[in-house]
């Protein structure tokens, strides 16, 4: 089991350099894996529509996200002027509002897979419709920074995504990928993970490699990071309750915002659309996922997820 993370440590400024020294490649891949990851794709784009109810998921995950992050927009310390942010897998563009009223001397660019966005957003955010998995549309040694949040079952291959970063970023810029990791742990170690998922878990994570799909990238991103070339590559890891038992006032508060946003996507979360792409049906799926959250809701067990915030940057010393 992981070990706990501390309640409200603050934001790492001065990264801690995380260098392996081992290099990361993508996964290999044949047509098999291929064929089975673009029907993962195309499932989980027919299973998310375009709808009012995915616009207050988005709206509920920035709350929380924000929250986590006791009401900042990163976990990365920003120069006070900043010129050029990216926010690649936008959505309605939350975020990418938010860091615009407070930095309304920066441009700030928008990419996702479709063009919903915000009506209300200030004049210095734009919105591109773009395929995050190939060549991005942006002026290399362009970017102060560039902000991931929640894409992990959109990615193809993080190796790829990390290295467009690089090339994007000027020397200097930054990097900030931000995950719900889809892991349940307690305080109080009445279950392993073993014990509270029997089946879940394992499950997800043999389809996930055959489809080369990482939902849980969290813990590799330290070695990928280094691999295509960033430095001072840190995370910060936050807990996020579930359920209503923490007595501190804000740790009660994520679980009250988290709450909100587990009803409006559904416990199952990213996992459903990778195992009826798999081949389970729809009744199969919803026994176990019932059996899973039956397990996670009990009442004397304190449940928790955690929310890991990377950042890095381009090494500054390039010429």
């Amino acid at each position: 089991m992981d070990r706990k993370p501390a309640a409200g440590k603050p934001c790492v400024s001065d990264h801690a350099s995380t260098r392996t020294g081992s290099r990361s490649e993508p996964p290999p891949e044949d047509g098999n894996m291929l064929e089975a990851r673009a029907q993962y794709l195309a499932l989980r784009k027919e299973l998310l529509p375009e709808s009012d109810t995915q616009q207050r998921q988005a709206r509920a995950r920035h709350r929380v996200y924000t929250a986590v992050l006791d009401g900042n927009l990163t976990c990365c310390k920003l120069p006070s002027k900043v010129n050029r942010v990216l926010d690649i897998g936008s959505g309605i563009g939350c975020w990418a509002v938010d860091i615009a009223r407070k930095h309304p001397e920066a441009r700030v660019t928008c990419i996702d897979h479709h063009a919903v966005h915000l009506r209300d957003a200030p004049s210095n955010v734009s919105f591109r419709v773009a395929d995050m998995n190939r060549d991005w549309p942006v002026e290399p040694n362009s970017l102060d920074l560039i902000h991931i949040r929640a894409m992990s079952d959109d990615v193809v291959s993080w190796p790829f995504i990390l290295s467009q970063a690089l090339k994007a970023l000027r020397p200097g810029g930054q990097l900030e990928v931000s995950e719900i990791r889809p892991r349940f742990w307690d305080f109080d170690g009445l279950f392993s993970v073993t014990d509270v998922l029997p089946d879940g878990e394992k499950m997800a994570a043999e389809l996930s490699a055959k489809i080369g799909v990482d939902l849980d990238p969290s813990a590799s991103l330290p070695m990928w990071l280094d691999s295509a070339g960033f430095e001072k590559a840190a995370q910060r890891s936050e807990i996020l309750p579930v359920g209503n038992w923490s007595k501190d006032a804000k740790l009660h508060h994520r679980a009250t915002l988290y709450k909100d946003l587990l009803e409006l996507s559904g416990w199952e979360g990213k996992s459903r659309q990778l195992f009826v792409s798999s081949g389970w049906d729809l009744p199969r799926y919803t026994s176990l996922v019932n059996r899973m959250k039956e397990s996670i809701t009990h009442s004397k067990i304190r449940v928790y997820m955690t929310a890991v915030f990377t950042i890095c940057r381009r090494p500054a010393d390039e010429q």
